[in-house]
């Protein structure tokens, strides 16, 4: 996806009536741009680090380790992987399956972040050095440094700063 963000997506569909479980880190990243056409071939590791997204617990991870997960028998689980950048990474819509396809990053600081949002909506973001904060909406805390702006939703392209 855009900006460096990889989807990953799980899947068990065995016949063996059992969950399985996966494991997701920094080496499966690099994949992410061979699959894009044309491909360019393997992604870099972001300087900064990787954080992995779980849109069905709406939980972050700083991915310095494995992160393990169940797939239900005949279920499948995605996950995103977004790079960290100056301590920030905007997850993008919380009501869309892809939260970072609404999302396109103009410019990043250690102390604010521009962005434009498709649509504008619930945006969720995740801030490493404290609690961002926005000129007409404000931030709820969901833990672990990600953050959500109840947005109402608009058609049309919006720029937006978040600064910290």
């Amino acid at each position: 996806m855009q900006d460096g963000v990889a989807a990953i997506a799980l899947f068990n569909f065995t016949e063996s009536g059992k969950a399985l479980t996966g494991n997701i880190n920094t080496k499966d990243y690099p994949f992410a741009g061979e699959l894009l056409q044309p491909n360019n071939g393997p992604w870099d590791l972001p300087k900064d680090g990787l954080l992995l997204f779980d849109p069905a617990t709406q939980s972050v991870h700083n991915l310095t380790q494995s992160f393990t997960t169940n797939v239900a028998n005949f279920d499948a689980k995605m996950v995103f992987l977004y790079p960290k950048v100056n301590g920030w990474a905007v997850i993008g819509r919380q009501d869309k399956y892809l939260p970072a396809a609404a999302v396109t990053l103009t410019s990043v600081t250690n102390s604010q972040i521009s962005f434009t949002l498709e649509e504008s909506g619930p945006l969720l973001i995740w801030s490493q050095n404290g609690a961002p904060k926005m000129a007409e909406h404000s931030f709820k805390s969901l833990g672990n440094g990600l953050y959500l702006a109840n947005i109402p939703v608009a058609i049309g392209r919006t720029q937006l700063t978040v600064t910290r």
